[in-house]
């Protein structure tokens, strides 16, 4: 018997390296990637968006008040607040000079949404003329006047940086 075995030592496989990762975890890092850029997206949207739902459920609160009480005085002063503080929360309207506008000039940049001048010649020269008479005339158009807000506010750039 031979003292001696001809045996070799065992040769264990060297460590598998976590760099490069395999094509699995590439794919991995890309779709948690797009979900996150997507996320963001989708958030920052949303936030945008934010302030057409505030401003169109507070026109409609002002709106149903007036249905109610059907005083028009005090619609038209709340009315005229209304829109400047959403021309003031505006991003595109930031920087346009809008707190000091009045009159005239005030009605003209209210028009510059629209198609037309429904401010300046139409139910829009309520916001002007109503909140200092002591009685409105009968033909007034207060509803027109609510309907022209109304499509004002769903035509603005609530998303936008620039203005129209």
């Amino acid at each position: 018997m031979p003292t001696e075995l001809n045996l070799r030592d065992i040769v264990l496989a060297d460590s598998v390296s976590a760099w490069p990762p395999a094509l699995g975890w590439w794919l991995l890092l890309g779709l948690l990637l797009l979900i996150t850029g997507l996320g963001g997206w989708f958030y920052q949207r949303h936030q945008q968006a934010a302030l057409k739902r505030a401003a169109l459920a507070e026109f409609e609160r002002l709106q149903a008040r007036f249905d109610q009480q059907s005083e028009w005085q005090p619609l038209l002063a709340e009315l005229s607040i209304f829109l400047r503080r959403v021309c003031l929360n505006l991003p595109a309207y930031q920087n346009r000079g809008c707190a000091g506008l009045h009159g005239e000039p005030w009605l003209q940049f209210l028009d510059e949404a629209l198609d037309g001048k429904a401010f300046q010649q139409g139910a829009g020269r309520l916001l002007l003329q109503a909140p200092y008479a002591v009685q409105i005339d009968p033909k007034s158009d207060v509803h027109g006047l609510l309907q022209l807000v109304q499509r004002w506010l769903r035509v603005l750039p609530w998303t936008q940086k620039e203005p129209l």
